[in-house]
């Protein structure tokens, strides 16, 4: 039975600001009581979601993710007394290998608690960029380094490639006894399953395979990586209990804070306020990168989607009225810590400017773990009421074969790797997707053509920057981040920022399935000197090779949706070349 004081007291902390959407939002929120939402998601009810013959099949074995808290609050002593066993045994690191939903909520735990005292550090590798690789060997002592390798097919490209790449390190200086330096998530009778009882690995968890990658996080997915950073996970249970009850509950769900919470993100997304804006306050700054995953991937497919927008720049102008990027395709949620309330100036003005705004305020960085389930029941509340199945991704496997092709015609990776035609830049070359070339027809310079593609991009659009290089690289952050706000401002229309190949796992669904007001920008760099590479033991090609054709699969991928792409390649990784491209897009967008 849920306790009637944590209802109200969680229902007191979800503040909604819906303006003249507030009655859409009630005639929906009427919708789902009558309907019995809350009790036919206990019930794992598809027929919530879709009558299609494959889905009916399909989503009750995608909603683990709705009791697993429970079966998982079992183990809390197994894995507080493995996290004791990797401390006892001299660990100094743990390196996560993942992408996606086994790399991004360990990123969020990372960053947001940090490791307690005694506990090694977690490095989130998620990147296969060279230079992500190399600093990361740099950073470690292989010896003292505990891998997870965690991936629910045991099957995803790059985790693999990233177990040979140290698994080989490792074996280097540990001979036969590699295997104690290495654990596995992953499902049951995955292929990964298989390896790690091949290659003797410390421990492998397996996780109910009823459990999609976007929704994993209270599962070993996420707990494991918890465990390891010292984070206490009685205390974070708590949060989880008391949102799980407060969000099962069959009966009114005008008193579900999870329910409310989707209710209000559908109604707003079927009255074209579909650029859900994240503002986190200090302390919760990294949240936003779990949440996007979890809205792209579920909701954006069949023409439809809400997108979500994180780590915008905050306009210098108080006067949001004025920001020329809020347009009124915009909801914007702000979730802060009671103690921190930075950028309550920017929530208020946006409210008082006539913007959607809603706010959910935290006693401190453990209730984290309610949250993470609130918004797993609020999407899969969203996605009933745009009536798409959460669950499945029927356009991420477009991209992967793409890339699968370019990846084999580039051979063994020898020499210095196709080279980029287009227009030439200072220190980089400009060029479009095919269809892209075809709309904006023949540019003799760079300033037509980026002024062309401008022209592609109207009200309501959002468009998203795509770098691949290692996320790390402090000196690429600022020219990037300027490039985004340029964007942003002089197309007047919200911005994505994602680093591939992360964002193929995360926002990628999206990208490709959901409506088709989108462009893209995707930079990448040229391989430069051989020495500068890393191989994958026992492949053909290398990282950069495999890189590089995970980006222009997704360019020829969302080209062939009709999405308009321009390819930045540098010609070395170098912020002068980024702020020279800058300079051009802000005189000619």
């Amino acid at each position: 039975m849920t306790d009637t004081g944590s209802l109200k007291w969680l229902n007191a902390r979800l503040r909604l600001s819906l303006g003249d959407y507030l009655g859409s939002y009630e005639l929906l929120l009427d919708e789902f009581e009558a309907k019995g939402f809350s009790r036919r998601l206990a019930g794992k009810d598809p027929l919530l979601w879709s009558d299609t013959s494959e889905a009916v099949a399909m989503i009750p074995n995608a909603l683990g993710w709705y009791d697993v808290p429970a079966e998982m609050y079992k183990v809390i002593g197994e894995l507080d007394a493995f996290a004791s066993e990797v401390k006892e045994a001299g660990f100094a690191n743990v390196v996560l290998l993942g992408m996606g939903g086994s790399s991004l909520a360990p990123i969020v735990l990372s960053e947001t608690f940090g490791a307690a005292a005694g506990y090694p550090e977690l490095i989130v590798l998620d990147s296969t960029d060279p230079a992500a690789i190399k600093r990361i060997v740099e950073d470690i002592d292989p010896a003292k380094t505990l891998f997870i390798v965690a991936s629910k097919s045991g099957t995803t490209v790059e985790p693999l490639s990233f177990f040979e790449y140290f698994h080989d390190i490792v074996y280097k200086v540990k001979g036969a006894g590699a295997g104690d330096n290495f654990i596995s998530i992953t499902d049951p009778g995955s292929y990964l399953a298989e390896l790690s009882k091949e290659k003797g690995f410390r421990r492998v968890f397996l996780n109910r395979s009823d459990i999609g990658g976007r929704y994993s996080v209270l599962s070993y997915f996420g707990l494991v990586p918890a465990a390891l950073l010292g984070i206490d996970l009685k205390r974070l249970f708590q949060s989880i209990t008391r949102m799980v009850e407060a969000s099962t509950v069959a009966g009114d769900e005008k008193e579900n804070p999870s329910v409310q919470l989707g209710v209000a993100l559908g109604a707003l997304a079927l009255k074209g306020r579909d650029k859900v804006t994240f503002i986190g306050s200090e302390g919760l700054e990294s949240f936003g990168l779990w949440i996007e995953q979890l809205i792209a991937e579920s909701t954006g497919k069949e023409g439809k989607g809400i997108v979500p927008i994180t780590g915008e720049a905050v306009p210098d102008s108080k006067d949001v009225a004025s920001t020329p990027e809020y347009g009124d395709d915009r909801v914007f949620v702000y979730s802060y810590l009671k103690s921190s309330q930075s950028e309550r100036f920017l929530v208020d003005a946006l409210r008082e400017a006539g913007q959607p705004v809603i706010e959910i305020e935290l006693d401190d960085i453990y209730e984290l773990g309610g949250e993470f389930f609130r918004w797993e029941v609020a999407t899969a509340a969203a996605g009933a009421a745009l009536e798409i199945n959460p669950f499945d991704q029927p356009n991420v496997e477009e991209a992967k074969l793409m890339a699968k092709a370019c990846l084999e015609k580039m051979g063994s990776g020898g020499g210095s790797g196709p080279k980029a035609e287009g227009l030439p830049g200072k220190g980089f070359t400009l060029s479009f997707g095919v269809h892209t070339s075809s709309r904006l027809g023949k540019c003799s310079d760079l300033e037509a053509a980026i002024g062309g593609f401008s022209g592609l991009i109207n009200k309501g659009f959002y468009l998203g920057i795509l770098p691949y290089f290692d996320p790390a690289d402090k000196m690429m952050q600022g020219p990037l981040a300027q490039i985004r706000k340029v964007v942003g401002e002089k197309c007047a229309v919200a911005t994505q920022f994602g680093y591939g190949p992360r964002y193929l796992h995360s926002t990628g669904q999206l990208h490709k399935g959901g409506g088709g007001k989108a462009a893209f920008i995707i930079i990448t760099h040229a391989r430069g000197a051989r020495s500068d590479d890393v191989e994958i033991p026992g492949k053909p090609y290398t990282f950069w090779d495999l890189e590089y054709s995970q980006a222009m699969g997704d360019m020829a991928a969302l080209d062939l949706n009709g999405r308009a792409v321009m390819h930045i390649e540098l010609a070395s990784v170098k912020a002068a070349s980024l702020k020279e491209l800058c300079r051009l897009l802000e005189a000619n967008l």
